[in-house]
């Protein structure tokens, strides 16, 4: 998937294994009998070196998947999702070591092991330390040819049951199935007649439906393979390019997008009055017909659980969600699936052990409830504060946290997301957006403070004495709900107040109304150290909000418990006017930097900004102050020092355009019509290369004109090359002509200073710079444009020059 780990492993020496495939003169099932006879004799099983798997009906399609140590859970529960949904035969796991054979037969998991089907590093999980490392203190990397051999292993192993006749249906045990696909396949495919489909990384439904989602990357999370011969000859290129390739950060699935990118397809088509499958024919070289399976049926991680899509379009049914487009790596994809009451994985413990503490959902301030960067902070850092809040209640009274329904009004991703707050058609806010947004899941089981998801309360599995048994925890002098049991304590309450009032509560549940407001410090020292360190791992900042450059926003921790001792009577005089002003008795800012710097000050902050605050570009303007680490000044510097950036923030800030819009004129156009005679341009024969630049990258710009003046004299050149610059200010102008570069005027008032995504004359630049392009081509001539920090190392007009 997008950014989606296929594997993580220990940071030991590797080594290229070449992969082959198994030996199809061997009688499987022979082998197979023979295994079972013999499954007690240590000697007859060390000389089984031949197949070992299930029996499988080729008439039948096959459910597949590979498996290597660390990442067991999820085979499970992917084994478990297709048993609930009514597939009970034709699956099959290729078991790429010996603990994962071992766990598959000790769970009745049909499987696959073959001497030449091993992975030879020591694997730990896939994206992120095993689920059974509650401590994660094993060392993982991603070198990436860890990667190359699970992924050459993958194809080997498909390969093999395409040659034994299978159709194959392979998914990574992160997929959820949701439904039986055995009689949608058996409808969609057969009218699509593809070799093989695959699933997308598309998130937007509006492009599904214009046929759109081809230029998104191919995702090989779930595959289907028709055992035709282009798909064989497709599987083993696909193995050998895997075994073959020398760079190191290819995984699986790039190559595979590189592999069919290559080949222009055609004619896209719809199979299903639902548009379930799209199909393209690829062009020559690779003779396949290759389908793209609905985003809506076989849903991303994105589509399902941030979009919901399923809800908004109910009369699609997804048949597989794919737990992509996440955070958190392994523990952030189980809490996902936990969140949306799909994971099979927990014991019957799990959900009727303990009491638990939760929060009353209606407690969210409405008034937050709109788009905007600042009401994404606001919110995050309110719903951060009441978790830390219930942690502590929950340590105090031995009750397991139940974490609340989050609201986001921003989503995550590692792009771009501002100043839109939204990846997708689908806007903001999102309800029950997943914990991984807000939360660091890796941190928040790290820190060995028990919690539950969300949803719990309305899990199935949840017995009814825990759901029944619940109680309100008013704070303070709230309105009494006379029509169920309730308790009444003090805001911000000390440990011994909470044991006071709560300690002898018999209920499984006690949910609290104003969880910002529960909890102030606790009396003993050794508490307080002790509960501080386990709520700073919890806590733990990530980023929130990207640009083009990279995530650089994290989320602050409230104050620890510690700074509260002895006042909280205080807090209780002055706290509790309203939500705003009690999140700045606990944070003095709501968002700082990766190096710690403040981002966004609490001061910064007022009721009445964070109120009417929208998804516009003003919102994210207001964050673009002086004071702020993420201020025009500060980008405009890393830009010119070609450094990383937070243009995250500065692409938006457009609010101050200049009133005089570049429109064509007949000076300039005179101007240029000159320039070009003088440097011998004919219309209709030569090719202009062209810059826009002003005096500010003046260095810059001479580096452009030097590099094509040398491209023009080199002796294998078939002739001058024609460039010209367009100078933006007097100055540049001058300066060009001083050194015999041509130039022509196209200056414009607000145009003599920097002219970046930082700067309010973005705008104006792109709109003059359409113009003049314009402007040279109505007057005949082909146009290539430039940056100014482009080199050109050869003379490149014939090559634009070659045809149509």
């Amino acid at each position: 998937s997008f950014r989606d780990a296929r594997a993580t492993i220990l940071d030991v020496p590797l080594e290229r294994r070449a992969i082959q495939l198994p030996n199809e003169d061997v009688d499987v099932h022979a082998a197979r009998e023979r295994h079972h006879r013999a499954s007690d004799d240590e000697a007859a099983d060390a000389a089984l070196s031949a197949t070992v798997g299930p029996t499988l009906d080729a008439s039948k399609p096959v459910f597949a998947s590979f498996v290597s140590n660390g990442f067991h859970e999820f085979m499970l529960h992917w084994y478990a999702s297709l048993r609930d949904v009514g597939v009970e035969s034709n699956v099959v796991v290729a078991a790429l070591d010996a603990a994962t054979e071992k766990i598959c037969q000790e769970n009745n998991v049909p499987y696959y092991s073959d001497a030449n089907l091993q992975y030879t590093h020591e694997v730990m999980a896939t994206g992120g330390t095993p689920l059974h490392d509650a401590a994660q203190t094993k060392k993982t990397t991603n070198d990436g040819r860890a990667f190359q051999q699970i992924g050459a292993l993958k194809a080997g192993f498909l390969s093999y049951l395409l040659k034994q006749g299978h159709t194959v249906l392979v998914s990574d045990v992160d997929v959820t199935w949701l439904k039986d696909p055995r009689i949608w396949l058996r409808g969609a495919m057969g009218e699509a007649e593809v070799d093989m489909a695959t699933s997308t990384d598309c998130l937007h439904a509006s492009n599904w439906d214009i046929k759109a989602c081809w230029s998104t990357p191919f995702n090989t999370g779930i595959l289907y393979l028709k055992p035709t011969e282009h798909t064989k000859a497709f599987l083993e290129e696909w193995r050998v390019k895997l075994e073959t390739t020398e760079n190191k950060n290819e995984h699986d699935q790039d190559i595979f997008n590189r592999m069919l990118r290559a080949h222009e397809g055609v004619s896209v088509e719809t199979v299903g009055d639902a548009n379930e499958i799209q199909v393209k024919s690829m062009g020559e070289g690779l003779k396949l017909k290759v389908g793209l399976l609905s985003m809506r049926l076989f849903a991303s991680g994105h589509a399902y659980f941030v979009q919901k899509l399923h809800e908004r379009t109910p009369t699609y049914e997804p048949l597989a969600v794919h737990t992509t487009f996440q955070f958190s790596q392994a523990r952030g994809k189980r809490q996902r699936l936990r969140e949306s009451m799909l994971w099979k994985g927990d014991s019957d413990a799990y959900y009727n052990q303990g009491n638990f503490i939760t929060m009353s959902d209606d407690a969210f301030p409405n008034a937050w409830n709109a788009t905007g960067i600042e009401n994404h902070l606001v919110a995050a850092a309110w719903f951060r504060l009441s978790v830390r809040n219930l942690l502590a209640l929950g340590k105090v009274l031995n009750r397991i946290v139940i974490l609340p329904k989050i609201t986001c009004m921003c989503d995550r991703y590692w792009g771009h997301v501002l100043p839109s707050c939204s990846i997708s058609d689908v806007p903001p806010p999102y309800d029950r957006c997943p914990a991984d947004h807000i939360m660091n899941i890796n941190a928040l089981e790290k820190s060995r403070l028990e919690f539950r998801e969300w949803s719990f309360l309305n899990n199935p599995r949840t017995p009814d004495t825990i759901k029944q048994s619940t109680a309100r925890v008013l704070i303070g002098s709230k309105v009494q709900h006379k029509d169920e049991l309730h308790y009444t304590m003090a805001p911000f309450a000390m440990d011994k107040e909470v044991l006071e009032t709560l300690g002898e509560a018999t209920e499984r549940v006690l949910v609290v109304d104003t969880a910002v407001e529960s909890f102030c410090a606790f009396e003993d020292a050794q508490a307080t150290k002790a509960f501080d360190a386990s709520a700073s791992i919890a806590l733990e900042a990530e980023s929130h909000s990207c640009g083009p450059d990279g995530c650089f926003v994290g989320f602050s921790r409230p104050h620890a418990t510690a700074s509260y001792a002895g006042s909280c009577e205080i807090l209780r005089r002055e706290g509790g006017t309203d939500a705003l002003s009690t999140l700045g008795k606990f944070y003095s800012a709501f968002a700082h930097d990766r190096n710690g710097a403040v981002a966004v000050d609490v001061k910064s902050f007022t009721s009445s900004r964070v109120n009417s605050a929208t998804n516009d570009e003003e919102v994210v303007d207001d964050l673009l102050q002086e004071e702020n680490p993420f201020s025009a000044p500060s980008i405009k510097a890393a830009v010119s020092n070609k450094t990383s950036t937070t243009v995250a923030l500065s692409s938006v800030n457009e609010t101050k355009l200049m009133t005089s819009n570049p429109k064509r004129d007949s000076a300039r156009y005179e101007s240029l019509h000159d320039a070009l005679q003088g440097i011998g341009a004919k219309a209709g024969e030569d090719v202009i290369f062209i810059a826009f630049a002003n005096h500010n990258v003046a260095s810059m710009t001479m580096n452009w004109a030097k590099h094509l003046q040398n491209a023009a004299s080199d002796p294998d050149s078939t002739g001058n090359i024609k460039f010209i610059v367009a100078a933006l200010d007097v100055e540049l102008l001058e300066a060009l002509r001083e050194q015999g570069v041509a130039t022509y005027p196209a200056l414009h008032e607000n145009l003599n200073q920097a002219t970046d995504h930082a700067n309010d004359n973005w705008k104006t630049f792109c709109r003059l710079m359409i113009s003049q392009l314009k402007d040279l081509l109505d007057a005949g001539y082909d146009a290539v444009l430039s940056d100014i920090d482009v080199v050109w190392l050869r003379n490149a007009a014939p090559y634009f020059k070659c045809g149509d």
